[in-house]
């Protein structure tokens, strides 16, 4: 049965490399589930399991959503945005769907044990970022590109997602390549890489193995030029040590908080008192592409005088302003969320994204003994980073993001319903009372 954990994270890899080279999933994202469950049927090994959803608090929380984002829809005034609320809601609907699937999958096996499929993808993106680096750009349009009308290969958004390529040339600290593997953009790829970053590094047994792990997401990291994903890598293992102590029968705090200190007091010291790292915090962080700090700012503050004035039900998508390089409602997920469904639906959609964080914490709990520990140390970390970084960015924008994400919360939640009925059957309704 362990052989199968992880065949649909396997069959979704499948799907979405077969995808990228058409690029039209981007603009209908709902063209993913049939391709999705056709080679999820051609790979399975073992009969499907008949398992039962109904009666979720994850999954109705979800529909919920689902409802306000349809109902925002009356709110959308500009024809053109009407394009990109749809291609949201199709997105929204693709990833319910998978997060469904994965969900009623692992009431059969634990996520830990179905690793190995993204611990392939991490090096597949890898490789392809090493590609970039060493033999240069190979940009080609997609099959989408070929066929879509010029206003949309003219945009943006159509040149980002239908002509392909691993990266780009941007400058930064003597580099110039800035890669993002197959994913819309650089920040997309670092979210990505956190969350794949826990099965990357399980999939190893040895110490030295896992340093190349964490050593290679680094890189990436570094060459996505994602100054806020740099630091919270750098700050990685520190964060799996405080995850593992915090759960330890011999945890003490004061003992963590002094570790805590120590780190933070040191990196403080090299970054003032080394040339070097003065250089780089300076290049990093004040001087390189200020004008993207300065844009965001202009966005998030528009966006939250807008979103005063229609709190509840949003404006169903982003909103063209004159004057900003970027629409309202964009380059923040919790920002994003409220000014397109309204306030409700963004602490519904960040309730569930948290209470998820909160399902890791159970679950670590759980496997404190053994290497699942560290699995789930990992785990409870990249999801620390992640949601430091969806402050920043979207992750509904790009497709293949949002589709991870919600796959491998779906296998999470599965993970915890199985195992509490596993360790408590007797009282299983009562246990999980919070998730179910």
């Amino acid at each position: 049965m362990r052989g199968d954990a992880g065949q649909p994270f396997a069959a979704l890899g499948l799907t979405l490399v077969c995808l990228w080279p058409i690029g039209i999933e981007h603009f209908v994202p709902l063209i993913v589930l049939p391709v999705y469950v056709f080679v999820f049927k051609k790979t399975r090994s073992t009969p499907a399991c008949q398992i039962h959803v109904a009666g979720s608090a994850p999954l109705y929380l979800l529909a919920l959503f689902l409802g306000f984002v349809v109902i925002s829809s009356a709110q959308v005034t500009q024809s053109v945005r009407l394009m990109t609320y749809t291609r949201d809601l199709m997105a929204w609907i693709c990833a319910t769907a998978l997060f469904a699937h994965f969900y009623a999958h692992y009431q059969t096996y634990r996520l830990v044990d179905g690793v190995r499929p993204l611990a392939i993808a991490f090096w597949v993106i890898v490789a392809s970022c090493a590609f970039y680096i060493v033999i240069g750009s190979i940009q080609f349009p997609s099959l989408g590109y070929l066929a879509a009308p010029d206003f949309i290969k003219t945009s943006m958004t159509g040149a980002r997602f239908l002509l392909k390529d691993f990266g780009e040339q941007l400058y930064f600290y003597g580099f110039t390549d800035r890669v993002s593997s197959f994913f819309g953009s650089p920040i997309h790829l670092a979210c990505v890489l956190f969350l794949l970053l826990p099965f990357a590094l399980h999939d190893r047994q040895s110490t030295v193995g896992r340093i190349i792990v964490y050593g290679a997401a680094l890189t990436v990291v570094f060459f996505a030029q994602a100054r806020v994903a740099l630091v919270l890598m750098a700050l990685y293992p520190l964060l799996v040590g405080m995850s593992r102590a915090a759960v330890s029968p011999t945890f003490s705090p004061a003992s963590l908080l002094a570790v805590t200190v120590l780190v933070v007091v040191c990196a403080v010291a090299i970054l003032l008192f080394s040339q070097t790292g003065i250089a780089f915090a300076k290049e990093a962080f004040l001087e390189r592409r200020s004008g993207s700090v300065e844009a965001r700012t202009m966005i998030y503050t528009q966006s939250l005088e807008w979103i005063k004035q229609r709190p509840f039900l949003g404006y169903g998508t982003q909103i063209d302003v004159a004057g900003l390089e970027y629409p309202l409602g964009s380059h923040s997920t919790p920002i994003g969320l409220a000014f397109k469904y309204g306030l409700v639906a963004c602490l519904g959609m960040m309730g569930f994204l948290m209470s998820s964080y909160v399902v890791v914490i159970q679950v670590f709990r759980r496997e404190r003994a053994g290497e699942a520990s560290l699995f789930y140390g990992c785990l409870l970390s990249s999801f620390t980073c992640y949601y430091a970084l969806i402050a920043v960015n979207e992750f509904v924008v790009d497709l293949y993001h949002h589709l991870v994400l919600f796959a491998v919360l779906g296998a999470l939640w599965g993970t915890r319903r199985q195992m509490c009925v596993a360790h408590d059957r007797p009282r299983a309704t009562a246990a999980c009372a919070i998730g179910e």
